[in-house]
């Protein structure tokens, strides 16, 4: 196996508040009271339902600084993620869920946005160009989706919108959220999908996975990538990237071993049913590899990592399609080294870093770094 020794870009890194009066303090009058009553340094996040939750409250555990949760520290980032592997540059994505999962839509209009104003004031001020992220959106209002999109857009750190949510119940490609995606195009900006609290607290009357909530931890885990290939699907049946050309989707912790199952099953039911799509000029898995990345994390744990590889090769375009994350700093997080081990080399460059700069429209670093580390 050979040695990466370039740069590398990390599209799924997850920050936080210190402590929930910074995003308090930045919300209306009105809302105060309502916030501070909300338990939990979330605000109003809650996990899945009828779930024990993940081994040690979902964090690794030398990623809690001394003071705030984990993922609150940029000196504590800087160390164990942002200088120990050389980082090119991370997107920063807040914590899973700090979006949606409200029921009262106008509190999580108001959430969201003083969760942005606490972004850009916060760790965007920050004197360190390896920073970017996202500009967070309000499900349960389009019209307000885009006003935020476009109110925060012209930051210079901001790459993507980021959906977390299903709050209307819709998968989505639908018809209704279109506005969202030409808001994000006019702007240039991509749209970050991860599925989170907006769904699997049922809030927005979607379910996180088929069939009614898990039991435990453990089905969750495994079952919740069926909600990205619905929502893959639905994109393309509503012909999202025929309208937005150039819009891409990048799928954020939702695994990648399902892939191969569904472009093949997007083509073979293309065939006989195109009549039902008039807006699609060419078969489904085309505008998989043009339109859509894939983080690499969770990457599918396989004994035999060479057939995973041979898996994911019969999908057309899935060098251009799979980008580097760690999920930092998440307990179930993955290293450079473990993906390394894992990737054929003629994969690597593309993976680690060339396609997450395509798709962002990020220069070529000046110099070579070190080889990947554990």
């Amino acid at each position: 196996m050979a040695v990466y020794r370039g740069k590398l870009i990390d599209l799924d890194v997850h920050h936080t508040w210190t402590s929930p009066d910074e995003i308090i303090e930045r919300l209306p009058a009105r809302w105060r009271t309502v916030a501070s009553t909300v338990r939990g340094n979330g605000l109003p996040i809650e996990g899945p339902a009828n779930s024990s939750g993940p081994p040690g409250g979902g964090h690794r555990g030398d990623s809690e600084p001394e003071v705030g949760p984990p993922g609150s520290s940029y000196p504590l980032m800087r160390e164990q993620l942002l200088d120990r592997y050389n980082m090119e540059r991370v997107v920063l994505g807040f914590n899973t869920g700090r979006n949606n999962g409200v029921s009262n839509p106008y509190f999580g209009q108001a959430l969201v946005r003083a969760i942005n104003d606490w972004n850009a004031e916060t760790w965007l001020s920050i004197d360190d160009d390896r920073l970017a992220s996202v500009v967070l959106i309000p499900g349960q209002f389009v019209d307000e989706a885009v006003a935020e999109i476009e109110r925060v857009a012209s930051h210079p750190k901001i790459v993507a919108g980021l959906i977390g949510w299903n709050s209307l119940g819709k998968p989505l490609g639908s018809p209704v959220y279109h506005p969202i995606y030409e808001a994000l195009h006019d702007a240039e900006l991509m749209l970050n999908v991860h599925i989170g609290a907006g769904e699997y607290s049922n809030k927005g009357g979607a379910a996180m996975v088929a069939s009614g909530a898990p039991a435990l931890y453990y089905d969750f885990h495994v079952l919740f990538p069926q909600n990205m290939m619905h929502h893959l699907a639905s994109l393309l049946v509503h012909g999202v990237f025929d309208k937005y050309p150039n819009l891409k989707v990048v799928c954020i912790e939702g695994g990648v071993g399902w892939l191969p199952w569904l472009a093949s099953n997007l083509d073979a039911n293309y065939k006989v049913l195109r009549a039902e799509m008039p807006s699609l000029q060419r078969k489904p898995s085309e505008y998989l590899g043009d339109h859509v990345r894939i983080t690499t994390q969770p990457f599918e744990a396989s004994d035999d990592p060479a057939r995973v590889i041979r898996a994911l090769s019969t999908v057309n375009g899935i060098e251009r399609m799979l980008c580097f994350s760690t999920d930092y700093p998440h307990w179930d997080g993955d290293n450079p080294r473990y993906m390394a081990n894992r990737l054929p080399d003629e994969w690597q460059e593309r993976v680690f870093r060339r396609n997450a700069a395509d798709t962002y429209h990020w220069p070529a670093p000046a110099q070579i770094s070190e080889p990947v580390r554990a």
